[in-house]
């Protein structure tokens, strides 16, 4: 007992560095996060054509035609157009594809130059939603390079087209020309006298700015555009602002300013008349109150954090009642169902849930359906395994979820996908399948699903979403590696095999996640995020396995740290979302070559310790074994709180 009490004593200076940023809440990282694990349609409010990239002049770009022909309103070429928008707006992005295409072709024809441009923006917009990326950037340069060809008249369409070439350049990482881009379309705008296009542009700038670290420039500017916006007169488009204003400073980790900008935003709403913007805003209203209850959660404010889970409930009951929309209030009602699970309310769930089940059936197909599915199936699954763990213990009143149904619901999603032609939301069903079947211990079954869908997610350049399949591929072999070594009589060599892959499966899932960085959140609207739960493990669980024989190999003791570290700055990333700086790494051996480094690292049942002295590739290992996660925290607190009382009475 003395040696355990030396050794965690020897330790917990290093943990209290190590989870200092950890023992401070996540604000940033739950923002985003706390409407669920899981695909959302929630995301979807924000993919129509009016408030897509939460900009206010998309509602301008999308909707602009030569006004010859908004007077002609028949004519082919304009009702193709229209067609295409309805499609985009209907979550139809294939079929919108091909009509836009169509409508592009028909404008070349006739050689309206300014409305063929608009065309393939739009075309680019729709191609991003299915993540074909370079059928998007072949549809902004040939946008642009028309432009190029008109003497007068197109500046105000070249302002619309470098919001779309923006996002597109946001998406795929490059935020640093997203920025300037969206500099560009703002001078264009201003020159135009166009308000409504200058504030778009400024919102997606601020968007840029935070992927870029610059939180400080982007707070400013998003404050800015929030008096400006607020000293508009009231109409539709002041709704949309605020609303989208109010979402973003969600993001941004300001839950204050994005609470009391979204009420204004339905105070707007409310003075208007408009039934279905109050909705949606009801349901931002929601999801930033649940922010806050996280928030709460944290600091251990439990009556903050009560008052804000029946305060997100009530806006997500609001939000269902009020909308004329099958698809916010669908949104509604799952956001409300995953809340009512995660804090055990028993009843609320059973009464909520067949009024969920027949409003699915009446879903057109869209993405926003095939995200429904997912999501209530996901939600069916938390229900079904919290119900299997308290049976255990004591009788269940109420059924548990059918395995069938939830199996159904996944595949009715993943039948729609194909049909849409959709492959970003194909591979969310065909993995949230494999992970169920990973969960029913079906390793076969989940290990296909699984690859399924991270062939998809890398053929189509979303590393947002790959690295949650190939963390799953490595949960999936890891968990059949532990078979192995109970039933194959010792087959070490079977076992050595599975592990080796579940380990290049991890760390595959941790590059992709260092790559991403503070960019996960921007690049990935379609799902809920959490840090804690999305991101953390897959380095904790990467760096047991690397440590889980008895001698660790030095190339997995050089491994494990350098899994530490990225776990390290990606909290600090993620802390930082709201502050003044980006952090750079700074490799820690140049610092000082005479220092010793120490790296305490709690796993599974034990509490580790690399030691890296001065000399190169100097690693020491230690390890004591039966020690929870729980008991460390807890020696942790005890210790902090040691220090701060020794501290206090100085």
């Amino acid at each position: 007992m003395k040696r355990l009490i030396q050794f965690i004593l020897m330790t917990l200076l290093g943990l209290i560095l190590s989870r200092g940023v950890h023992a401070l809440p996540f604000y940033a990282a739950h923002q985003h996060s706390v409407i669920s694990t899981q695909p959302s349609a929630v995301s979807h409010q924000h993919s129509t054509i009016s408030t897509d990239l939460l900009a206010l002049n998309n509602s301008e770009q999308n909707a602009t035609v030569s006004k010859t022909q908004q007077q002609a309103g028949s004519t082919k070429h304009y009702l193709l157009l229209e067609k295409g928008k309805q499609y985009y707006d209907a979550g139809q992005y294939s079929d919108a594809a091909r009509v836009l295409q169509q409508a592009a072709q028909a404008y070349q024809a006739t050689g309206d130059i300014l409305n063929q441009a608009q065309a393939l923006c739009l075309l680019s917009l729709v191609t991003q939603q299915l993540g074909e990326w370079d059928k998007a950037q072949a549809a902004i340069d040939s946008s642009l390079s028309l432009l190029e060809t008109v003497s007068r008249g197109g500046e105000g369409v070249l302002a619309k087209v470098l919001n779309t070439q923006g996002r597109l350049q946001l998406v795929q990482g490059n935020a640093e020309a997203a920025l300037n881009t969206w500099q560009n379309a703002e001078a264009l705008y201003a020159k135009a006298n166009d308000r409504v296009g200058v504030l778009g542009s400024q919102i997606n700038q601020a968007q840029a700015m935070q992927s870029l670290g610059l939180y400080r420039r982007a707070k400013k500017l998003l404050t800015q555009v929030r008096q400006t916006l607020l000293a508009q007169p009231d109409s539709p488009l002041k709704a949309i602002g605020l609303h989208n204003l109010g979402n973003v400073f969600r993001q941004a980790g300001d839950l204050k300013q994005s609470k009391q900008t979204l009420t204004k935003s339905w105070t707007v709403a409310q003075r208007i008349k408009s039934p279905e913007s109050q909705s949606q805003v009801l349901l931002s209203l929601g999801n930033t109150e649940r922010a806050l209850a996280t928030r709460a959660k944290d600091l251990n404010n439990n009556k903050a954090f009560q008052q804000h889970i029946q305060e997100a409930i009530t806006h997500y009951q609001q939000a269902a009642a009020t909308t004329t929309s099958p698809i916010t209030q669908i949104q509604a009602q799952l956001n409300q169902l995953s809340l009512l699970i995660e804090t055990d309310q028993e009843k609320s769930v059973q009464a909520l849930l067949p009024q969920i089940q027949t409003l699915l059936t009446k879903l057109p197909s869209s993405r926003a359906s095939v995200y429904a599915h997912v999501n209530f199936a996901q939600s069916l699954i938390k229900i079904r395994n919290r119900k299997l763990r308290t049976q255990i213990t004591k009788p269940i009143p109420t059924p548990i979820p059918n395995s069938q149904d939830i199996a159904q619901l996944l595949n009715t999603a993943i039948e729609q996908a194909k049909t849409l032609e959709d492959k970003r939301a194909e591979s969310y069903a065909l993995g949230t399948l494999g992970n169920w079947f990973e969960q029913t211990k079906d390793s076969s079954n989940a290990i296909t699903f699984t690859k399924s869908a991270l062939l998809i997610a890398q053929g189509i350049n979303a590393p947002d979403i790959a690295y949650q399949w190939q963390w799953q591929m490595g949960r999936i072999l890891k968990a059949e590696a532990e078979q192995a070594t109970k039933t194959r009589n010792g087959d070490s060599e079977a076992v050595s095999d599975l592990i080796q892959n579940a380990i290049a499966y991890y760390t595959q899932a941790s590059n992709t996640l260092t790559n991403l960085r503070s960019d996960l959140v921007t690049l990935n609207p379609d799902i809920q995020f959490s840090f804690r739960e999305q991101v953390e493990p897959v380095y904790r669980e990467l760096v047991d396995l690397l440590l889980g024989s008895p001698q660790p190999s030095k190339d997995n003791l050089k491994q494990a740290r350098e899994a530490i570290e990225a776990l390290q700055l990606a909290e600090i990333d993620n802390f930082f979302r709201d502050a003044c700086a980006k952090p750079e790494k700074v490799n820690i051996d140049n610092l000082d070559p005479t220092a010793a480094v120490i790296y305490p690292i709690i796993l599974k049942d034990g509490l580790a310790v690399i030691l890296k002295l001065p000399e190169p590739d100097n690693l020491r290992y230690y390890i004591h074994h039966n020690i929870s996660e729980a008991q460390v925290d807890e020696a942790v607190k005890k210790f902090r709180n040691f220090l701060r009382r020794r501290s206090t009475s100085i």
